[in-house]
């Protein structure tokens, strides 16, 4: 805080003096916003939170988006989206949080190859291509993870297995 007096001069007479407060604010600290997120397009998008006082949300191109402690992005196609916070203290607007929404595509269907065999020889392995391969039976539970999968199997019949792949 700084004070300074103002006084007035009229024919020779000043007046008494009139205090004036000039009052700077220190620039607030940065808030503490969320973790930045990545998920699979489809999935619902998380909300953001940040803690501080008069938090302000910005989109990349420092837009305002939101007021408040809570965002809930509206984007939901795949990309990357980021977002910035701020604290107002004193109608000091402080330095910006970064947080980044990752939104990843569905990779495709690995590829996957059928086998057969005949009753009482060596069942073929079962193999896909892909990235991280999951296999499942036909009631959709998980039963192995890897290029290549080895049934049990031996009885005459058609087995239907399922596998996927993750990326990102």
């Amino acid at each position: 805080n700084y004070i300074y007096y103002a006084t007035q001069t009229v024919n020779g007479c000043e007046s008494p003096n009139s205090a004036v407060v000039l009052t700077i604010y220190p620039i607030p600290n940065v808030p503490l916003a969320s973790n930045d997120t990545a998920i699979c397009y489809g999935n619902t998008v998380p909300a953001f939170t940040a803690v501080g006082s008069n938090i302000q949300w910005y989109d990349s191109t420092m837009t305002l988006l939101f007021v408040g402690d809570t965002l809930n992005p509206v984007d939901s196609a795949v990309g990357t989206y980021t977002y910035y916070a701020t604290q107002t203290v004193n109608s000091c607007e402080g330095p910006t949080d970064v947080v980044t929404l990752t939104i990843n595509a569905i990779p495709s269907a690995p590829l996957t190859y059928d086998a057969s065999a005949c009753v009482g020889e060596a069942t073929p392995p079962l193999t896909a291509n892909g990235s991280n391969i999951q296999w499942y039976d036909s009631t959709m539970t998980w039963i192995a993870a890897g290029d290549t999968l080895v049934s049990s199997d031996t009885a005459a019949g058609t087995y239907v297995y399922y596998a996927t792949q993750t990326v990102n």
